[in-house]
């Protein structure tokens, strides 16, 4: 597998994960979603994207299917989890970042 199509899949699960936070931040101030919304809105966009941009792993890999476009769902449930991977580290990235701010802050006597 090329390192464009890693590439690629890994860019389109960053378009997943902001795709959700835009459509989290178009809710009104303290409506939630129940849980489930987000997984199944990332599947959601993770297989639509998938199938526009005719993205499949599994033919990337050598693995051919009779119906193609189930490659294509596939690939779109592996972006969908990706998606909360980035999420995920993108949270620890700020929360690290942030402490650090803290304590350079603290160690310069800075409030």
């Amino acid at each position: 597998m090329s390192m464009e199509a890693i590439g690629a899949v890994f860019l389109l699960a960053v378009a997943v994960e902001a795709l959700i936070q835009v459509i989290k931040g178009w809710l009104p101030s303290g409506v939630s979603a129940p849980g489930w919304v987000w997984p199944v809105t990332g599947a959601a966009l993770g297989i639509a994207l998938c199938l526009l941009a005719d993205v499949d792993l599994l033919r990337l890999a050598g693995v051919d299917l009779k119906s193609p476009p189930a490659g294509m769902v596939l690939t779109g449930l592996l972006i969908s989890r990706g998606a909360s991977f980035v999420h995920d580290f993108w949270a620890s990235v700020n929360g690290r970042a942030a402490t650090a701010a803290a304590a350079e802050n603290d160690a310069c006597g800075r409030s």
